[in-house]
């Protein structure tokens, strides 16, 4: 391959790797979107966070 062809193979594989991580991106907005309106998502200080991760069983 030239050195023109491998620039543009560069090119076109940034170009897909970018668009897949936006549409993950994308996803996981949708998701965290999910959670807040169902009411799965945890708001509070750090220190609340710790304690409440603190208080569920462990599975070790």
């Amino acid at each position: 391959m030239s050195t023109d062809e491998q620039t543009t193979l560069l090119v076109i594989m940034y170009r897909r790797l970018s668009d897949r991580r936006l549409t993950e991106i994308a996803a996981n907005i949708a998701q965290g979107k999910q959670d807040y309106q169902s009411g799965n998502v945890f708001r509070g200080k750090v220190n609340d966070a710790i304690a409440k991760l603190n208080q569920r069983d462990r599975p070790w």
